[in-house]
């Protein structure tokens, strides 16, 4: 039996190396996939947008820590690098990035504290503290001059219909995914 227990502590220390490993490779390719995502979506603020914040949601309903900054922070600085979103008013972009980031945060933080909230409060709130976190800082740099018009709607109306539709579609895929795991265990308990 003491012979057994090292064989035993050792395969157990290799699982968990093994989980870490698997762990930063997700994180490096969630980073990946992050940065290139304005990229490879190619433009439309709508489709980019629902996408960064179902990632975004999705990785809070489902990581813990730091593990969902890279949904936070790298996005816009794909949209910066490329300049794909605004074309001429990119260099704009770069001025709001901080402001885009603390809303991404906000949907982050609002989405896991409100986890097990009704789905409407869960959805809606998160969403709603996201876009007023974008936007109340952006009308001030439009009424001051330092920003052009054309910010209000995309930072105001489209921020918070991209972080809803993308807090939806994160809260449906994890309900699926936590009904399919609870399905499956009661199969593997009766057989």
């Amino acid at each position: 039996m003491k012979v057994l227990l090292p064989v035993y502590q050792v395969f157990e220390v290799r699982l968990s190396e093994l989980k870490k490993v698997q762990e930063l490779i997700e994180f490096l390719i969630l980073s990946a996939v992050s940065f290139l995502l304005p990229m490879l979506l190619g433009g439309p603020q709508l489709l980019v947008g629902i996408v960064v914040n179902l990632l975004i949601v999705r990785q809070a309903l489902t990581q813990k820590g730091w593990k969902a900054s890279p949904t936070i922070i790298l996005p816009s600085l794909g949209a910066v690098s490329r300049g794909i979103l605004f074309g001429s008013l990119t260099r704009y972009l770069i001025i709001i990035v901080p402001f885009i980031w603390l809303g991404n945060f906000a949907i982050s933080y609002f989405s896991k504290l409100m986890a097990h909230k009704a789905k409407p409060l869960r959805i809606i709130i998160p969403s709603l503290v996201k876009s007023i976190v974008i936007f109340s800082p952006v009308l001030l740099l439009v009424q001051l001059s330092v920003l052009p018009s054309a910010f209000i709607v995309s930072m105001g109306a489209i921020q918070f219909i991209t972080a809803l539709l993308g807090s939806l579609l994160a809260t449906l895929i994890t309900e699926f995914e936590h009904r399919n795991l609870i399905l499956k265990s009661r199969s593997n308990v009766r057989h």
